[in-house]
């Protein structure tokens, strides 16, 4: 998972998110790197930048593909954007 280092997330972020994500949630990190990349391009291209909290919180949203994800948010306002920022369980109540 050395790859996220590349977003800004410290040894210690990677550690955190590895001892608190499941062991299909860690695999799926590893084996999926280029998805992964693109997901969080994504995500920071929109503003979205807490990255580390979407792992630990939102993890389910790494095993989709990025166009899906792109449908998902391509509603999202600026405030949208910041409430996930904020906290990124928004997305619950926006149903993403």
């Amino acid at each position: 998972m050395d790859f996220l280092k590349k977003y800004q997330l410290s040894d210690t972020d990677i550690k955190n998110i590895s001892s608190k994500i499941s062991l299909k949630d860690q695999t799926e990190l590893i084996t999926s790197e280029e998805k992964i990349d693109e997901i969080i391009s994504y995500f920071l291209s929109i503003g979205i930048t807490n990255i580390k909290d979407l792992f630990l919180y939102k993890s389910s949203l790494f095993y989709d593909s990025v166009e899906s994800i792109k449908r998902r948010l391509s509603n999202c306002t600026k405030e949208m954007i910041d409430a996930i920022n904020d906290d990124v369980l928004c997305l619950d109540l926006m149903g993403i």
